[in-house]
C-alpha cells in the first residue's frame, strides 16, 4: 500500500477530520507523504513544500505548524486536499471534495484540483451530489 498511496492513488475523503491524525502537525502529514515518495528530499524542503501547498489552497503557511483541531471543519478539507495532491497521484479520487467549503472558495479549490490535473496529465474521480460540481468536472 505504501507504494501506491499519495503517489499512485490518493483520496480526498469527504470529512476531513476523520482523515488526519489528530496527533500529528498538519505540514508533518503533509511532509510524510512527500518523504515516503521522494527519498532524496530532505525533512525540512519536504515541510518547506507543504508550507507551500497549504499557501496554494489559501491557508496562511505558518499554520503547517497547527494541529486538525485547531483548523475548521472547511479549513482541515483544504488541509486533506493539500495531503492527498502533495505528490502529484495519478489518480486522486475525491469524495464530495468541497461540501464542507464556503460557496466563495469552492470554485478556486476547484480551480487548482483541475490545474493540477492538467499539469501533470492525470485524471481525477469525482464523487459527488452536487449538480453544479458534475458540470464542473465534466467540463473541464
Amino acid at each position: 500500500m505504501r507504494k501506491i498511496r499519495w503517489k499512485e492513488i490518493a483520496i480526498i475523503f469527504q470529512r476531513a477530520m476523520n482523515a488526519l491524525n489528530p496527533v500529528m502537525r498538519v505540514g508533518d502529514q503533509i511532509s510524510k507523504a512527500i518523504l515516503v515518495h521522494e527519498p532524496s528530499v530532505s525533512t525540512k524542503e519536504a515541510f518547506e513544500r507543504a508550507r507551500k501547498l497549504l499557501q496554494l489552497v489559501g491557508i496562511d503557511p505558518s499554520r503547517a505548524e497547527n494541529y486538525p483541531h485547531e483548523f475548521s471543519g472547511g479549513t482541515s478539507q483544504r488541509v486533506m486536499i493539500t495531503t492527498a495532491l502533495a505528490c502529484n497521484p495519478k489518480l486522486p479520487i475525491a469524495d464530495e471534495p468541497v461540501s464542507m467549503l464556503d460557496v466563495s472558495i469552492k470554485g478556486e479549490i476547484l480551480k487548482i484540483m483541475l490545474k493540477k490535473r492538467e499539469k501533470h496529465g492525470t485524471a481525477i474521480l469525482f464523487i459527488t451530489h452536487d449538480y453544479h460540481l458534475q458540470g464542473t468536472s465534466a467540463s473541464a
